[in-house]
């Protein structure tokens, strides 16, 4: 769809922008957030909180849901492309009621069977 994007403009150049206006200035963001963004939010019937809904709030979601699914914080941090793994973890991931519910059940499943003692693999020692 891009290449069909980018045959069909006269904006070609490698410092052009891939979506702008007719004279191929950028499109103004508050026009793509307030008339494309915010329509999108109110046809899916969600309630839009001031100041919490905007484009960057895919990268939120980008990184909890590869986080969620694959449990390596390591890739979604690669996905942003952080070069510290602390800004991924403490500002970009966000852990759902369902995954930090598992994590709850995880924990239960170790610790009853065991009288909530659990050995160390490959030890006989108690932890």
């Amino acid at each position: 769809m891009l290449e069909e994007h980018r045959a069909a403009s006269k904006w070609i150049g490698p410092n052009d922008f891939v979506f702008c206006r007719e004279d191929g200035s950028p499109l103004n963001p508050d026009y793509l957030r307030k008339d494309v963004l915010y329509i999108a939010i109110a046809s899916a019937g969600i309630e839009r909180v001031s100041g919490a809904h905007g484009f960057h709030l895919f990268r939120h979601s980008a990184a909890s849901i590869v986080q969620a699914q694959t449990r390596d914080l390591k890739m979604a941090q690669e996905l942003l492309g952080h070069s510290r793994i602390d800004t991924t973890a403490d500002v970009y991931v966000h852990t759902s009621e369902a995954v930090a519910e598992e994590a709850t059940e995880v924990l239960a499943r170790a610790i009853i069977p065991n009288c909530g003692l659990i050995a160390a693999q490959g030890s006989d020692k108690i932890q």
